[in-house]
């Protein structure tokens, strides 16, 4: 499993001050209220239409808020592990692949894409929220030609009402090569460190399951690096897949189980169903 850090509490208005609602493995769960047009945004790709009411809004707001405090909980859990496996990445380690990315693709074709898209959809928010133009001649106009789906362009709609979303986009708009290749670098530290988690597992279980490991040394010498980004493998029988895959899920729900969780408010324990951390 991979946790993801993020955070949310159910509340009618946003609210941008985030408040400690327990911990995990020592580590604090951090809450503030999303954002309301993020959520809606969110149920719009989902689910191709808008929330019919506020109830159905609220109950958007939950999940996400539910959602967020169960990443983060997963997210400690990792945490753990890698300290406890010694597992370090430097930044320079994450420049070095992103270096290697960056041989095999064009940033400036990547740039280019990345600010044309912003313009046009900033334009399409202005015409909207600055002109005061109606949404669906907008879209019928200037959108739907460019094959932007319906639900993505009501998504994009509803971050478009916080003047944020469209300055991050008035930002993009103006991206450099550079800029976009140095973005990167986060990210890939970010794998190399799951690539290492990812080994340190396999390593643990092979030693506590010789069919494991004889299943992983298979999938293993099956496996062929094209680049750090691509792999291709031959056949592997789906049974000792299926083997490998599954020991992997139940040591991570072994973990899981381990975790020491405490919520502060009973209330929010019950509505996220977060007993089963604890």
């Amino acid at each position: 499993m991979r946790g993801i850090v993020v955070s949310g509490l159910l509340a009618g208005a946003a609210v941008w001050c985030q408040s400690t609602v327990g911990s995990a493995n020592g580590q604090p769960l951090m809450s503030k209220v999303p954002e309301r047009t993020s959520v809606i945004g969110a149920f719009w790709i989902t689910n191709g239409r808008a929330p019919t009411d506020e109830i159905e809004i609220q109950a958007a707001m939950t999940r996400r808020q539910c959602e967020d405090l169960r990443g983060q909980i997963m997210a400690a859990v990792v945490h753990t592990e890698k300290e406890r496996f010694g597992i370090a990445v430097s930044a320079a380690e994450g420049a070095a692949l992103s270096k290697v990315y960056w041989e095999l693709h064009d940033p400036e074709s990547e740039a280019a894409k990345r600010r044309s898209n912003a313009q046009a959809l900033e334009a399409a928010l202005v015409q909207v929220y600055e002109q005061g133009k109606a949404a669906e001649f907008v879209y019928q106009q200037s959108v739907a030609s460019s094959g932007m789906p319906r639900a993505v362009w009501e998504s994009n709609l509803e971050l478009g009402r916080n003047a944020d979303f469209r300055a991050n986009l008035k930002t993009t708009a103006n991206i450099s090569a550079q800029a976009v290749m140095k973005s990167t670098d986060k990210a890939n530290v970010a794998l190399i460190e799951r690539r290492k988690l990812d080994q340190a597992v396999d390593n643990e279980l092979a030693i506590q399951d010789s069919e494991f490991g004889k299943y992983v040394d298979l999938l293993h010498r099956s496996t062929h690096e094209m680049n750090p980004f691509e792999s291709q493998m031959s056949a592997v029988p789906s049974a000792q897949l299926k083997y490998i895959l599954r020991k992997r899920a139940e040591w991570w729900q072994n973990r899981y189980s381990e975790t020491k969780v405490v919520i502060n408010d009973p209330l929010l324990r019950q509505r996220c169903q977060l007993g089963t951390f604890e």
